[in-house]
């Protein structure tokens, strides 16, 4: 008699055989969604950390973004004639 799993797709000598290695591989698939699960929380997590980090920067530096519907909107809160050529530069760039 010849025993095969449909879940692993591999041949056995006992029943006992097969439904361990059925249980192990459902086990060894569950540990990897769980990590990939977990890896992705820790992606988004440093996304988010990334995306804070940049709207800390931009306030510090006196620079608005807002979006318009159309893009952004950039305002560089300066009286420095170079920023506000660069505010135009950037504006054309995001509209």
């Amino acid at each position: 008699m010849r025993i095969i799993s449909d879940i692993t797709g591999k041949e056995y000598k006992t029943v006992d055989e097969c439904l361990k290695a059925e249980e192990q591989y459902k086990l060894q698939k569950e540990a990897e969604e769980k990590a990939r699960a977990e890896h992705k929380k820790a992606l988004d997590e440093a996304y988010q950390k990334a995306i804070d980090a940049c709207d800390e920067y931009l306030k510090l530096a006196g620079i608005d973004m807002e979006t318009n519907g159309n893009g952004y909107r950039v305002r560089i809160h300066s009286d420095n004639e170079a920023d506000k050529i660069f505010e135009d530069i950037l504006n054309a760039w995001f509209n």
